[in-house]
């Protein structure tokens, strides 16, 4: 292991000398300065400091704080050394208690203020990565961390063991708590975050080469990380990789919490696992790249506005920061009820790095049948226009979603419906379906006549020929905003048998259907991604 600066080691060393030779205050005094001016040299400003025992093998500093807002507070220092020890260029143990360390992390990255240039050290005092002392100890140990979404604070204790000349084992515990801003602005709850993780892994040191491996398990066992890597402190380049183990979401509660807060509507995670990889390296003249891959499988949820079962989803996503997808990302569910019983779901996007959502394709089974979209559109676009193009959908799925009690029928449809929608408006133009075979209709009211009315020859011969409908032609076509009631034109070329010998037929009948309030009911599950999308485009704007 890389051996401590010589000048602290003089330091030290000159102090012990001192200290043979001179009383109890001006011991204190003398490695007092010692202590401010190599912390000076390195750029650092000392504001406070209290040096409480200088001794022949141990040396206590109480109440050290350095830079002007406070930077780095450490309530107290205990070194324990010996002239073997420091001939070899490390101190036996050394104590941290009561560790405030604040710092921010913005586009031009990690900084603890006044303390960056004692973890950069100088060219005047470079030296290769290295740990201190044979154990080192931290307890009550906090970083204060302001990020553009908030503040988190990172709480540990534990300790590095020496286990060999170029290896120190790591033990310690992580505390990490925040509330951080989703990206929606003032109306946004924050999301909090409250996650303890034990940690365990190695350390090790080439020249100026560190590298890592550690592995953490939160507190309830439900999720297990691993990072590793290597940062090169003389070229201030590195890599890291992280690994976190497939997560039952269902017992994940913490995860399961920030996921709530994030969509800010409570559900339930029925079952479902989550897995996630990901990559960064770059630093020094590198400019910074990292990539991240995020797998759901079986993943189930239930809410008010509905469910969804067996979602699946395989992403991809390439920093640095605003993060962004390649195209044809694809997500799979095997059932969504969102008031409309939606199957075998298909929906291929890809995320821009200015926060919006492209998709590029769409696909569901309904009613029987096929529904798509081929063509590409922008989510986050203030407007947004797609046609729906379905195939084979059954007609008496479809008739269950007007409201006329007693229509029923038969047969097959296939057709385009064109919607539009803007702000909160949703329109369909000029929509149409029509029967790719012959079926039949039949209207049995059992409340009244409410919600049917012919343009033929009278409404009571429309009736009679509605009881028994044998349809050659059935073409239905729609138009207008889903925010109120959407007549539904059908016309139909058939014959009744049982009215006036089965002579042919030939009218429109025009049905007020039931479909504004069941797209109010989907459109409100809806604007939980939606809400989402709103969170992350601001976000990017505040980055702007």
């Amino acid at each position: 292991m890389s051996r401590l600066p010589r000048r602290i080691l003089l330091g030290i060393a000159l102090a012990l000398a001192l200290a043979l030779a001179v009383g109890v205050s001006q011991r204190r005094s003398i490695a007092r300065s010692l202590l401010e001016a190599e912390l000076r040299a390195r750029g650092v400003a000392v504001i406070e400091s209290e040096v409480e025992h200088v001794g022949l093998t141990e040396l206590r500093v109480r109440n050290l704080r350095l830079g002007d807002a406070g930077d780095l507070v450490v309530d107290a220092i205990a070194a324990r050394y010996s002239l073997t020890g420091l001939a070899d260029g490390r101190l036996d143990a050394l104590s941290l208690q009561g560790v405030r360390l604040r710092g921010s992390l913005g586009e031009g990255g990690l900084s603890f203020g006044a303390v960056d240039g004692l973890l950069r050290g100088s060219e005047a005092h470079a030296s290769p990565p290295a740990v201190p002392a044979t154990v080192v100890r931290l307890d009550d140990v906090t970083v204060e961390l302001d990020t553009a979404r908030g503040r988190v604070d990172l709480g540990l204790s534990g300790q590095l063991e020496q286990q060999a000349e170029d290896r120190v084992e790591l033990r310690t515990r992580i505390h990490g708590r925040g509330a951080l801003d989703p990206g929606g602005g003032a109306a946004s709850a924050p999301v909090d975050l409250d996650l303890e993780l034990d940690a365990n892994g190695e350390l090790r040191f080439s020249g100026a080469m560190l590298a890592f491996d550690i592995s953490a398990t939160s507190s309830d066992a439900a999720l297990a990380l691993r990072t590793s890597g290597s940062h090169d402190v003389a070229s201030g380049r590195g890599d890291a990789r992280l690994v976190l183990a497939p997560v039952e979401l269902r017992a994940a509660t913490r995860l399961t919490d920030v996921l709530i807060a994030l969509v800010g509507r409570p559900f339930a995670i029925i079952s479902g696992s989550l897995q996630v990889q990901g990559a960064s390296r770059g630093g020094g003249e590198t400019p910074p790249s990292a990539s991240l891959d995020v797998t759901l499988r079986d993943l189930g949820v239930a809410s008010e506005q509905g469910s969804f079962e067996h979602l699946g989803a395989d992403i991809h996503l390439d920093g640095p920061w605003p993060a962004a997808t390649p195209p044809a990302q694809l997500v799979t569910v095997s059932r969504i009820d969102l008031g409309l019983e939606l199957t075998n779901v298909r929906v291929s996007f890809q995320l821009r790095p200015d926060g919006g959502v492209d998709i590029s394709a769409a696909e569901c089974s309904f009613a029987g049948g096929r529904v798509r979209t081929r063509d590409p559109f922008d989510v986050s676009a203030p407007t947004q226009k797609l046609v729906l193009e379905l195939t084979d959908v059954e007609l008496a799925t479809l008739l269950t979603l007007v409201d006329v009690d007693g229509l029923t029928g038969s047969g097959k449809l296939s057709g385009r419906i064109p919607l539009s929608r803007r702000g909160e408006t949703l329109e369909i133009h000029q929509g149409r379906l029509e029967a790719t075979a012959p079926g039949w209709v039949r209207y049995a009211s059992r409340a009244g006549t409410a919600g049917v009315s012919g343009q033929a020859q009278g409404f009571d011969v429309a009736l009679a020929v509605l009881s028994n409908l044998q349809y050659e032609t059935l073409v239905a076509t729609l138009d207008g905003d889903l925010a109120g009631s959407i007549p539904i034109s059908v016309h139909l070329v058939g014959a009744n048998p049982d009215y006036q010998g089965g002579r042919p037929v030939d009218f429109t009948l025009t049905v007020d259907s039931h479909l504004a309030d069941l797209i109010r009911d989907v459109r409100a599950a809806y604007r939980i991604p939606e809400e989402i999308e709103r969170r992350v485009e601001r976000g990017f704007e505040k980055r702007r």
